[in-house]
């Protein structure tokens, strides 16, 4: 945070320009995105969310940790997190696909989230191995 500070201290003395924090959301951060837009906000500072990259390499550990896949067990509660007013301001950017997104059915998160303990169970086999 004391970094934060600094260099918003240093673009209103205009020894830097421009600042902006680049955050990719995931099932692990996404609860703490209102905060640092919040943090952002207080130090003048924009913010963009980016959506979690997929790659061939790591495609099992991605599926646990994207957070914008209707499949995964947070996912609505993620879904009512990116309705906070703070990401509607003008030094907040988020993919505005995420805004399309629709919640899915309670029987459905029950599906999700068994069928995720039991991807968890054997990627943590194949880690362990």
């Amino acid at each position: 945070m004391n970094n934060l500070k600094e260099l918003a201290t240093l673009k209103e003395q205009g020894k830097i320009k421009y600042i902006e924090i680049k955050c990719v959301i995931t099932s692990i951060n996404y609860k703490e995105m209102v905060d640092l837009a919040k943090l952002a906000k207080k130090y003048s500072i924009r913010i963009t969310f980016l959506n979690l990259v997929w790659s061939d390499i790591c495609l099992q550990l991605d599926k646990h940790i994207d957070i914008t896949r209707p499949e995964h067990p947070e996912y609505n509660n993620f879904l009512d997190t990116i309705k906070h007013p703070i990401f509607k301001e003008n030094f907040v950017h988020i993919n505005k696909e995420l805004y399309k997104l629709k919640k899915v059915s309670f029987i459905q998160r029950i599906k999700n989230t068994i069928s995720f303990s039991k991807e968890r169970k054997q990627l943590k086999r194949i880690i362990d191995v």
